[in-house]
């Protein structure tokens, strides 16, 4: 059996699932490009799945909206579900039920019927927002500004709620956590910080107030101690992931130039594709283990759908070194040599390093590598 061969079918079943997936997923448009928008007068009737380094949503979406890029803007509708992760996130229109979002710089100034769910470096609820669910955020700066039906967990450095709360709150603050002046809590609040929370004159909690002192951080030679074990589990782990990458360039080296190839010319594309493949296969495994007759299959394609995540977590680096050469050299392509894909791995686990916009970064990487992967794969299986 031939090589190019080899490297489709040990990933066959990880596709299955996608030609299963339920006719409303098919049903939807696919966006991308350097720059999209959808205007103010138009409407998709379904999903919209779309990516650029700019995305502005104006118009209407009759369904869910699933969109990456380094600058987000949604002023439109939303009908059901967003999910969005880029470098800068403002969400100024309606959204009708779940939003969750990751990036650099998240501002949420609308209605949200549904649940909350952010992580990154700053995120902030304005005094126009409103969540009927429940708000669940991870980030180095949290504020809150809008009223909240349900409850709230959040873990972050810089904590400030100035709004009225009705569910129970759990905050995990590592810097300190405060209540403005517009704040008013119906329900309990529970909290872990260095120090007691900065509370406003004004503000009001009807329940129970608890706070946990939070443990002192180690001395000096238990920090060091840490940053050993780290270190050497960081250096473990570069070695082995530049290891791995020069043996499947080895053995696969047409197919690793051409997966570089297709990432570093139509860098959009792919981050789209993967973004997709990440998160709508395991709905398609999920239904395929409810069924009588599909677990079986359902284990397959898990397995399957796991080996291409680690797969492309190599790839990424492979595609960070391209475009890192093509930077550098100036080149139009990216010339993939055991060099450059040794450098490629090394930066970006080093970028990965950066606080809150270094997993970023390598995210997106990760997802142009899982995308371009599966496109190859996909033409490798498709009739010729």
């Amino acid at each position: 059996m031939q090589t190019k061969n080899i490297f489709s079918i040990m990933f066959l079943a990880g596709f299955i699932a996608i030609l299963i997936l339920p006719a409303t997923s098919l049903a939807a448009e696919f966006k991308a490009g350097q720059t999209f928008s959808l205007y103010k007068d138009e409407t998709i009737s379904g999903n919209l799945y779309a990516a650029g380094r700019n995305v502005t949503i104006d118009g209407k979406v009759d369904g869910d909206l699933l969109t990456a890029g380094g600058n987000i803007l949604i002023n439109g509708t939303v009908r059901y579900d967003l999910m969005a992760a880029g470098g800068t996130i403002n969400v100024i229109g309606q959204v009708g039920q779940d939003v969750r979002l990751t990036g650099g710089s998240i501002v949420v100034n609308s209605n949200v019927n549904g649940d909350l769910v952010a992580a990154g470096g700053t995120i902030e609820m304005g005094s126009n927002s409103a969540v009927k669910g429940d708000v669940m955020i991870a980030g180095g700066s949290v504020v809150l500004n809008g009223p909240i039906e349900g409850n709230i967990t959040i873990k972050g450095g810089d904590v400030t709620i100035n709004s009225e709360v009705n569910g129970k709150i759990s905050v995990a603050a590592s810097r300190k956590l405060t209540l403005g002046s517009r704040a008013n809590i119906k329900s309990d609040l529970n909290y872990t910080s260095p120090s007691e929370a900065q509370i406003d004159s004004n503000a009001k909690i009807e329940g129970k107030l608890a706070y946990t002192p939070m443990p002192a951080r180690a001395g000096k030679k238990g920090v060091a101690g840490l940053l050993a074990i780290f270190t050497l589990f960081w250096l473990i782990k570069m070695v082995s992931l530049v290891a791995t990458a020069l043996i499947i360039f080895y053995f696969f080296r047409q197919e690793t130039i051409q997966i570089a190839d297709k990432a570093n010319q139509n860098f959009a594309k792919y981050l789209l594709r993967g973004f997709i493949f990440l998160f709508l296969v395991p709905i398609a495994i999920i239904i395929l283990f409810i069924t009588i007759f599909g677990i079986v299959l359902a284990l397959l394609a898990l397995f399957a759908y796991l080996a291409l995540l680690i797969l492309s977590g190599i790839y990424a680096g492979i595609v960070f070194g391209g475009v890192l050469y093509k930077l550098l050299k100036r080149d139009l392509g990216a010339v993939v040599a055991w060099e450059n894909i040794m450098v490629g791995i090394i930066a970006l686990m080093l970028v990965g390093l950066i606080p809150f916009i270094g997993w970023l970064i390598a995210f997106i990487f990760f997802l142009v590598a899982l995308g371009s992967v599966t496109d190859l794969i996909f033409d490798r299986l498709s009739p010729q």
